[in-house]
């Protein structure tokens, strides 16, 4: 089935990918709120969301809220307020993330250490390996959240 990866591995792993990316998603969400303002505010849009939802209480809410947004101040205001929202987030999510990894990593190595075990000589022989592990995988789930 490979080579299964130790935790420190993911863990790293997980954190390179996700760490610093705050500004990086605020620089875009800053770039797109300008056009998502103006096709949120068209009139084709407000026929939509007319359509779905009852006309004469949330309507006129959200056609004035729209129009009374100044682009300019939402776009620094996404600039300020999402990197941190988002990098905070982001701290907190890595420890459970860490916390999942080494609850999780036993019991995914004891069950590829009995799927390594079977034969795999012929195409009936992988297929059975791979169900077996898909079974496996299936009947294990949630399993590291209660103590071993």
């Amino acid at each position: 089935m490979g080579i299964l990866k130790k935790p420190e591995w993911w863990k790293k792993k997980y954190h390179q990918n996700v760490s610093g990316k705050g500004t990086t998603l605020a620089n875009i969400l800053a770039e797109i709120f300008p056009e998502v303002l103006k096709r949120a505010s068209s009139d084709v849009a407000e026929a939509n969301f007319q359509a779905r939802i009852l006309e004469a209480i949330k309507a006129k809410r959200r056609q004035l809220a729209l129009r009374g947004v100044d682009p300019s101040l939402a776009v620094q205001i996404i600039k300020q307020v999402v990197p941190t929202i988002y990098d905070t987030a982001v701290s907190v999510k890595g420890v459970k993330y860490d916390n999942f990894v080494d609850k999780w990593y036993p019991i995914l190595r004891d069950l590829k250490a009995q799927v390594d075990a079977m034969p795999k000589r012929t195409l009936q022989e992988a297929i059975a390996k791979a169900a077996k592990m898909i079974t496996l995988l299936a009947q294990n789930k949630g399993k590291w959240r209660t103590p071993r």
